[in-house]
């Protein structure tokens, strides 16, 4: 199990908050007792499609977010008993305690056709145990609604409701259904009791409502704050999650505004060509830990959509209930900026695009090599001339060495193990500043044809929170491991 704690004191928590090598996007937080529990979906790293994996639980003590235990396997596609084949996926699930005590998990399970869309519920004592099958839940949902993205909220009074809905079908053509849903549930948590309600329209229906604009996707979940009721959800622009507000847990809502983008589109005027990280879909939810609110929601990796990665930023709420824009950071769940000191993966940026003035995003990734002779390694490829790596933020003391592990990117050579200097090389500087396209603070010469990692450091006197870019200007490509201050 990955920690980031010290020595026994309690450490930093960064974006991603689970170990580089897990992917758990789709993110439900939820806190039991004196724990907070992140329910998803479970990606596979370098997966072909989305959630090829069985689910996983993941939790910290509300006190420390930067010391994440893994619970195991919670629930697998066979556990199933429609799975009638090993194929099939677990899409985005959630949990809640139900008037009984015990905890429910709720699932969209894909494979066998004769379910390809019926919500799955399973049953376990505790939050993090094995959970058994329970029972299919099949609103009378007729042509308005799908059944995806299953979102369980147990209010106040005890009564339960399920949302779910999806824009889209499986192939990705636009059906004719209505948006998200929203059913009661019986105390038994499984018995529908009501008809499906209308939450918020698709893209189809949108017109003459407050949600034109940010139609309803998919990836509902419920949130009741200060009494008012906050219903999260994936727009179809995709990389954001939006909220509507409502007075019951039934509607009906207004759209109160975007909570985050996956890069940071609509984040002071910025538009999706501006995009400081590589956007795709989105899907996620708040919570309040220990005081303070935060939305979890996910990143991509490695080029792909099939391989994302939670991560968590602080929230607030304004006197009327409104939530601000987030900004994504590599710091989210710390507290404040990370020390600028000791060694962090490179893997944590928050920002990585390419070209100037961030017209274009996603030529560098953030990658896993997995190799026979040498441990999973998590790091940024393929920064090219002109691509730009962000780290927000870092808290300075004045002055500091800065090192880099680099290497030459082996993403164009076709054999590592016969690495050729006439086919990966690169020669240049990594310039570093505290603005996307600022003046350089620093430089560092960087010039080889070796596959190893190798140090290349600079100096720096900087004080306070800062960003940091780094900006690859030369020729070739280069990777990027590491990132260490020492004073």
């Amino acid at each position: 199990m990955e920690t980031r704690k010290r020595d026994g004191k309690k450490g930093q928590a960064y974006n991603p908050y689970l170990p580089l090598w897990e992917h758990v996007p789709d993110g439900e937080p939820h806190v039991f007792g004196d724990r907070v529990y992140i329910y998803g979906s479970h990606d596979r790293s370098h997966g072909t499609t989305f959630c090829m994996e069985d689910y996983v639980c993941w939790s910290a003590p509300v006190e420390d977010l930067s010391d994440w235990r893994r619970e195991g396997v919670i629930f697998r596609k066979i556990d199933d008993p429609n799975n009638r084949g090993p194929v099939g996926y677990l899409y985005a699930p959630d949990v809640a305690q139900g008037p009984d005590g015990r905890y429910y998990l709720y699932y969209f399970y894909t494979g066998d056709e004769t379910r390809a869309y019926k919500i799955g519920v399973a049953v376990c004592d505790t939050p993090a145990g094995e959970y058994q099958y329970y029972g299919t839940i099949e609103p009378d949902n007729g042509n308005s609604f799908l059944n995806f993205d299953p979102a369980v909220f147990v209010d106040d009074d005890g009564r339960v409701w399920l949302y779910y809905g999806s824009a889209f079908q499986m192939g990705g053509k636009v059906f004719t259904v209505l948006g998200g849903a929203v059913v009661e549930l019986d105390r038994d948590m499984k018995t529908v009791l009501t008809k499906p309600k209308l939450t918020i329209p698709n893209i189809l229906h949108q017109k003459g409502s407050s949600f034109s604009g940010h139609a309803f996707f998919e990836a509902s979940s419920m949130r009741k704050v200060n009494g008012k009721y906050y219903l999260i959800y994936s727009s179809m622009l995709s990389h954001e999650l939006c909220y509507g507000v409502a007075d019951r847990p039934d509607g009906p809502f207004t759209f109160g505004g975007t909570i985050v983008s996956n890069g940071d589109v609509g984040l002071a005027g910025r538009g999706k060509k501006e995009a400081v990280a590589p956007t795709g879909n989105n899907h996620g939810s708040i919570v309040e830990i220990d005081g303070q609110w935060y939305v979890f929601y996910h990143r991509h990796t490695q080029g792909s959509s099939y391989a994302r990665q939670g991560c968590a930023e602080p929230i607030s709420f304004d006197e009327k209930g409104e939530i601000a824009q987030a900004e994504i950071t590599s710091c989210g769940l710390n507290g404040g900026p990370l020390r600028a000191q000791g060694t962090y993966p490179a893997a944590i940026c928050c920002n990585l695009f390419e070209t100037k003035n961030l017209k274009k995003s996603s030529a560098p990734v953030c990658v896993d090599e997995d190799r026979e002779d040498q441990e999973s390694v998590s790091f940024i490829s393929n920064m090219k001339n002109g691509s730009v790596a962000g780290y927000k933020y870092f808290a300075f003391e004045g002055k500091c060495r800065l090192t880099l592990r680099v290497r030459v990117s082996l993403k164009n050579c076709s054999d590592f193990e016969t690495l050729s200097p006439y086919k990966c090389k690169a020669e240049g500087k990594i310039l570093v500043s505290t603005e996307p396209d600022g003046k350089p603070v620093a430089a560092m010469a960087f010039q080889s044809a070796a596959g190893d990692w190798e140090e290349i450091s600079c100096k720096l006197h900087l004080s306070g929170r800062q960003a940091l870019f780094f900006r690859y200007q030369g020729t070739g490509a280069v990777d990027v491991r590491e990132i260490a201050f020492d004073r």
